[in-house]
Order: C-alpha cells, then sequence, then structure tokens
C-alpha cells in the first residue's frame, strides 16, 4: 500500500491488489453498492460482488428555437 500512495503521490498511474476482505471493507466498493445480496437455494443470503462499471444514458438537453429551425430545414423530427 506505501509504494502505490508514494505513486499516486507522483501522479503515477498504479494500483493494488486487494484480499477479499479488503474489498469487503472497502469505503469506495461500499459507497458505490457494488456487492449484491444474492438469494441461492444452496447457499442462501451472499454477498456477491456487482458489475465493474454502470451505463447510464446521456442527458438530453432540450431543444431551442434554432435547433427547432435547423431540423426543419432536414425535415427531422421535432
Amino acid at each position: 500500500m506505501d509504494v502505490y500512495q508514494a505513486a499516486q503521490a507522483k501522479r503515477v498511474a498504479s494500483g493494488y491488489l486487494m484480499t477479499p476482505e479488503e474489498m469487503i471493507n472497502s469505503p469506495q466498493l461500499q459507497a458505490r453498492n457494488y456487492f449484491q445480496i444474492v438469494e441461492h437455494s444452496s447457499t442462501g443470503p451472499t454477498l456477491y460482488p456487482g458489475a465493474p462499471w454502470r451505463l447510464s444514458l446521456p442527458r438530453r438537453r432540450p431543444l431551442d428555437q434554432h435547433s427547432r429551425d435547423q431540423w426543419r430545414g432536414v425535415g427531422g423530427p421535432l
């Protein structure tokens, strides 16, 4: 961990491997709700890792008058 923090301080792209216990106790992963409890028929409720990323839809800004005029010019939908 000391090498990782020293590299980060010098802005070197780096990372470290966590033990399963460190991952479960990681404040960052907890804040992101990374782990999910899954009901399993033979083991009961078990903690499983979630997806490594989340996809979100881009925000769509409303059309202003200029954009509406442009779309009308090309026959686009309003």
